[in-house]
């Protein structure tokens, strides 16, 4: 995936402009948290991120669970390493990470 002039112009704009770092902090960081409380509420443990996403165990096939998660219209990715399955799923707004835990529901249970 390429990146293209106007990304990059915009990135550089973004970087100078502190309360908008201040408020993409602020939101990554409730997206998060509610991640994290339905993943301790379905028993899943997860992997405590500072960044933009987070990675955590599924019991199932990789493959299987992006498919059954892209029918709920969910992207999100799968890894198979340490001898399990994980998914990694970034961080959007609160709306698109509820609409992710309403499909992660469905998927596994």
């Amino acid at each position: 995936m390429g990146i293209s002039l106007p990304s990059v112009y915009a990135a550089i704009q973004a970087m100078d402009d502190k309360a908008f770092i201040d408020r993409s902090r602020k939101l990554n960081a409730e997206s998060r948290e509610f991640v994290y409380a339905t993943l301790k509420e379905m028993g899943i443990d997860y992997v405590p991120s500072s960044t933009s996403f987070i990675i955590f165990p599924i019991e199932m096939e990789g493959k299987a669970f992006l498919n059954k998660m892209q029918a709920e219209l969910v992207g999100v990715r799968a890894f198979s390493f340490m001898n399990k399955n994980w998914c990694r799923v970034s961080m959007g707004t609160l709306e698109e990470m509820q609409t992710f835990a309403g499909a992660l529901k469905k998927v596994l249970v």
